[in-house]
């Protein structure tokens, strides 16, 4: 599998094109924004996919955690 492909292919601004048949969700974006982005990938994402969650204020980056991507969406 050519991961620098398949990397560039999710370069993308529409989330649902995005998170199409998508293995692993990386989140980086804002902590305000987070609930946002969740509510819009809600049912869109496969059962099997992970998420990893960066979370930088200013500039610190404080947490990064991984689950599942139905946990984080649901929350």
């Amino acid at each position: 599998m050519d991961v620098w492909y398949n990397v560039c292919q999710v370069a993308l601004s529409d989330l649902d094109v995005a998170v199409y048949d998508a293995d692993i969700l990386v989140f980086v974006v804002p902590y305000q924004y987070i609930h946002e982005v969740c509510d819009k990938l809600r049912g869109k994402v496969k059962s099997s996919a992970v998420a990893v969650s960066l979370v930088k204020v200013g500039d610190r980056l404080v947490a990064v955690s991984m689950c599942h991507a139905n946990v984080l969406i649901s929350a």
